[in-house]
């Protein structure tokens, strides 16, 4: 096994070429490179990066062109756990960011979770791919994933056979607004003596010989990721680009799932490259860069930016005053602060306003933005739909509701859980109407639309009624409340 440990000691861990793993294979006596696979699974694990869990996990996969290419789990302190990249998610970028059209088989140290089984259904005829669980099976015993994913949901149920899917070959046609313009840095490091041998400094923004220069590379890498992004779903590519210390670039692509939650943001995306590039620890990552599409939704913490915070507070406090030309307007004084979109900062003003039923006000302010080019999207109408819930506007509601059609928006399921409040408010039918019709719309209930309606019947006392929905509920796999 000397050749193994030799293998990974290299500099570059995460891709073997395909004359390397020939070569590996005829030194072990394998029959083929795909039982090689199994071999490389413990070797894989070690390089796991999981300091939450401590639980690693490895994966190593045979791409179509002969490759290998290995996977492994990675955590982040201090963060949500869904910013965690799995094992199975790594692989698969890997072979994106190395240019590999096809994962035949992977062999992995433990069974995939539910998470990663939908994820690898992005990729072009995902039954046929051969798994190896290495804790399950003592012998080289390969089986497709439809074994361990029957009946699954995909891209196939969504998009039409022409669609590029995962490792395919993307062009989003994304271009740079102003690719001069603009710092990508929280600050610069202006010392002559930050500068040695030609490095950085690990610091959170760049010295400021090379900024621009610098910059530039970072958009463009950015760019490049985002057209190269797989989001037929959303239609909303993203890319990022981080930059060590040493001025290497790696980029990362987001990549939707047809189940949207197991979705991989682009920043995991190009840590996935940064650590199979071998780029050491992440304090090494000084600057980075995002490339969106100018019209992407945007949903922004409010923490981020100390302006956001102060128009959400102004918005919503006691005191906001009646006047919507007063509140415009200092909303209009913190934008040309806010680095963030306006429509973002827009959408959190009407938002703290809804939340106090000052739906006039927000209406008005609504007005005022229109004038300055700020286009209502489902957020907005989200927010004012659960606004008028509150204050029980029943018709006016169904008009927004009405008004989003018209438009090309699509309702989602909190819009839906809005109206079904309101018409608990004082008509059940019409609640029971809606209700019925979600299913054609493509949205699913939730337990909060569920127990809208149970509570409605109740109310009335129609009882019957609600043991029937709770009854589909159960056994809808949504947990009553």
């Amino acid at each position: 096994m000397d050749c193994i440990r030799h293998l990974m000691d290299h500099q570059v861990k995460f891709v073997v070429e395909a004359s390397e793993a020939e070569s590996i294979t005829q030194k072990l006596g394998l029959p083929s490179v795909q039982h090689l696979l199994r071999v490389l699974v413990e070797p894989a694990q070690s390089l796991a990066r999981p300091p939450i869990s401590n639980y690693h996990v490895g994966a190593v996969g045979l791409g179509s062109d002969g490759r290998l290419f290995l996977g492994v789990n990675l955590e982040f302190p201090g963060l949500p756990l869904n910013h965690s990249v799995h094992a199975e998610q790594f692989l698969l970028t890997n072979l994106a960011v190395h240019n590999c059209p096809r994962l035949v088989a992977f062999a992995v140290s433990a069974a995939p979770c539910g998470h990663c089984r939908q994820f690898l259904q992005e990729l072009r005829n995902p039954c046929s791919l051969q798994i190896h669980i290495t804790s399950q099976h003592q012998n080289n015993h390969f089986e497709p994933l439809r074994e361990i994913l029957p009946n699954p949901f995909g891209p196939f149920d969504l998009l039409d056979d022409e669609t590029p899917l995962l490792l395919e070959r993307h062009n989003n046609g994304l271009s740079l607004l102003d690719r001069d313009g603009g710092d990508l840095c929280n600050g610069f490091d202006s010392n002559p003596q930050s500068k040695r041998s030609g490095n950085f400094l690990t610091t959170n923004g760049f010295c400021k010989y090379a900024e621009t220069e610098r910059s530039t590379l970072l958009k463009i890498a950015a760019l490049e990721a985002a057209n190269n992004s797989h989001a037929p779903y959303s239609d909303c590519p993203s890319g990022v680009a981080i930059m060590d210390c040493d001025g290497k670039i790696c980029k990362g692509s987001y990549v939707e799932s047809a189940a949207y939650n197991p979705s991989l943001g682009p920043v995991q995306a190009a840590l996935v490259a940064f650590v199979a590039g071998g780029g050491g620890g992440y304090q090494r990552i000084v600057a980075a860069a995002l490339v969106e599409k100018e019209t992407a939704n945007k949903i922004v913490d409010v923490n981020l930016c100390p302006e956001l915070k102060h128009i959400y507070s102004f918005s919503n406090s006691k005191t906001v005053l009646s006047d919507a030309q007063k509140i415009a307007d200092s909303i209009d004084r913190s934008v040309t602060k806010c680095v963030v979109p306006n429509n973002v900062v827009y959408n959190i003003a009407v938002a703290g306003l809804c939340k106090l039923g000052k739906i006039d006000d927000a209406r008005d302010v609504i007005n005022y933005f229109s004038l300055k080019g700020f286009t209502p999207d489902e957020f907005t109408y989200c927010t004012l739909v659960h606004g008028m819930s509150l204050v029980v506007k029943v018709n006016e509601a169904f008009n927004l509701h009405d008004e989003m059609l018209i438009k090309d928006l699509v309702p989602n399921i909190a819009v839906y859980n809005a109206l079904n409040g309101l018409c608990k408010a004082g008509n059940i039918e019409r609640a029971s109407r809606l209700f019925n019709k979600l299913h054609s719309k493509g949205l699913a209930p939730n337990v909060i639309t569920y127990n809208t309606v149970i509570d409605g019947y109740y109310k009335i006392g129609k009882t019957s009624e609600a043991v029937q929905l709770l009854k589909r509920m159960t056994e809808e796999e949504n947990v009553p409340s």
